[in-house]
């Protein structure tokens, strides 16, 4: 197996087109009645990557990360993710370090009732959230915390195709915006620009493609003002810019969510989907959310706005 390759990636030295090379994939529709012919499936698969191709060359392919991409690429050799990294384990670590630091009694009511909530009801993940963010204001820890969590990732990193592949598209034009805090995409590996969502006159020229890089829908915790967390801050953003940004880009580019199969399991990447879903779903035909594990996105418990994207499988495809 190649270096920087985990045990799951497909390598391939064949020289084929970008997207080709990089991503192969599997509509879920090719999960049809035994009638539908292995024909129609291929044909359906090679439309839909015959579009985000074609987008990616004329400019108009946006890709949202989402936490499972970072999870991927600081995955330990035997599979396993950092806790911290999913939306429970961030919101469990920053409990823990709250009473750790000896800010918060370990009996408190409140980070009981919180913990129970990351225990059984995690549907009630953003009320947990506001419970961990009044903790660490009060104890003027809410900086260090994201630090804490986010500054020495990028000594994390043990497989970073998966970073390299969204760098070389950004590369050849698709825009990157991601809900996840931490710097991969910058100066912790791929020294993109880091673009804040409030910074007005940066969030115009990305919009216009004046200014590259990757823009921090939810924030970056470099920024901790902007962090998006509980259900208070993202009340914030309905009534920000962003939202134009977003609902322009939505109207006019190929959109591909990747890392973001966990779904509503992560309020950053469900919040940003229901909103984005929100109006009459004929106004975005070019939206593809892309997984690895079709049991992750398929079931009753997914919102409508989840099930109405087009569902993807894919693998990766490296160079060695």
């Amino acid at each position: 197996m190649a270096n920087g390759t985990p045990a799951n990636t497909v390598v391939c030295e064949r020289d084929t087109s970008l997207l080709n090379h990089f991503l192969i994939f599997e509509s879920l529709q090719s999960r049809m009645p035994q009638t539908q012919t292995l024909v129609e499936a291929t044909r359906i698969n090679n439309e839909r990557l015959a579009q985000i191709r074609t987008a990616l060359e004329v400019k108009r392919l946006v890709i949202v990360i989402g936490a499972g991409v970072t999870l991927s690429a600081t995955a330990t050799q035997s599979g396993e993710t950092l806790a911290q990294l999913s939306w429970l384990g961030l919101i469990r670590h920053g409990l823990n370090y709250v009473v750790t630091d000896g800010q918060i009694d370990r009996n408190h009511h409140r980070l009981s009732y919180a913990r129970k909530i990351l225990d059984s009801h995690p549907e009630d993940l953003l009320e947990a959230a506001r419970i961990l963010k009044l903790f660490l204001d009060q104890a003027h820890q809410w900086p260090t915390w994201l630090k804490a969590v986010f500054g020495d990732l990028s000594k994390e990193v043990r497989y970073p195709a998966v970073l390299d592949v969204l760098k070389s598209l950004h590369d050849r034009g698709a825009m990157l915006l991601t809900t996840n805090y931490d710097n991969l995409f910058e100066e912790g590996y791929c020294r993109l620009r880091r673009i804040s969502r409030s910074h007005h006159d940066d969030l115009l020229k990305f919009q216009s493609r004046d200014l590259r890089g990757i823009l921090h829908v939810h924030g970056s915790y470099h920024d901790p003002s902007d962090i998006i967390l509980d259900a208070t801050d993202y009340e914030k953003v309905q009534c920000s810019e962003i939202k134009t940004v977003l609902r322009t880009l939505w109207n006019t580019h190929t959109i591909l969510f990747v890392g973001c199969g966990s779904g509503l399991e992560d309020p950053n990447f469900g919040a940003l989907l229901e909103w984005a879903c929100n109006e009459d779903r004929s106004q975005y035909p070019h939206q593809f959310l892309v997984t690895r594990e079709p049991s992750t996105i398929l079931g009753s418990g997914r919102s409508v706005a989840m099930r109405s994207l087009t569902k993807l499988l894919f693998s990766f495809i490296f160079w060695k």
